[in-house]
């Protein structure tokens, strides 16, 4: 009795760990572009990450909607 209530709960417990992982982990940044006056700026930065489903954020001013940048970005 006490070995197959160990075992199921090293089952669940693993079973757990290993969906528990998935969550919001950065790969890049932060990183400041700036634009200047003239031509237009072009920037180009890569990064590796795991294949799969991402989601991308590009902001414009601060996080709290303050100092927002107007036609900042294109």
């Amino acid at each position: 009795m006490k070995k197959s209530i160990m075992i199921t709960l090293c089952i669940f417990l693993s079973l757990f760990l290993g969906t528990a992982s998935a969550g919001e982990v950065t790969m890049f940044g932060p990183k400041q572009y700036v634009r200047t006056t003239g031509a237009p700026n072009v920037y180009t930065d890569t990064f590796s990450t795991l294949p799969g489903e991402a989601k991308l954020t590009v902001k414009n001013g601060n996080w709290d909607g303050s100092e927002r940048i107007t036609d900042a970005i294109s």
